[in-house]
């Protein structure tokens, strides 16, 4: 959860990483890192709402999340995903209010995650693949998750914790 700016700037540090991205010029041609950037700053300004300023601000990348997310196809709520997060494509991509991702999670298109409304966690450095349909938590550390509904194909064995 960010909380602090400090912990903004790693969040984002570590998506940018995650996606590969090295180049000042290559993000901002980037939909899906724009996409980030707007769910990581609303993130940020909803769990400090104190002030009339970061109020504003908290509905303005409220609404710029949401017309990213229509436009690439993501559903995405706050406070969902950890840090490392990876879109891989644009396409429907829907996270449940109530799941939780673990760290360096990379998400492939049309997946949806906590489709029957209760809690679901996904543990760090999980892999979904395209078209899953996850509707209960995975704890294995470096899992590629698919399938509808989804389960662990393999356990990646050169996971290494961000720890």
């Amino acid at each position: 959860m960010i909380k602090t700016k400090d912990d903004l700037r790693e969040y984002l540090q570590c998506d940018k990483m995650h996606l590969g991205i090295k180049h000042a010029r290559s993000r901002w041609n980037n939909d899906i890192w724009k996409y980030e950037i707007a769910l990581r700053r609303h993130e940020y300004y909803h769990n400090n709402r104190k002030g009339i300023i970061n109020r504003f601000l908290c509905k303005y990348w409220a609404w710029r999340h949401h017309r990213l997310g229509v436009r690439l196809g993501f559903t995405i709520y706050v406070n969902t995903c950890g840090k490392g997060l990876r879109l891989s494509h644009y396409g429907s991509i829907i996270i449940n209010g109530k799941a939780r991702l673990g760290d360096f999670c990379d998400l492939h298109s049309c997946v949806n995650i906590g489709q029957n409304g209760g809690k679901i966690t996904i543990t760090d450095g999980c892999q979904i693949g395209a078209n899953a349909i996850v509707n209960k938590s995975f704890d294995t550390p470096g899992s590629v998750i698919a399938g509808c509904p989804a389960k662990v194909l393999k356990v990646l064995p050169i996971y290494v914790s961000a720890d």
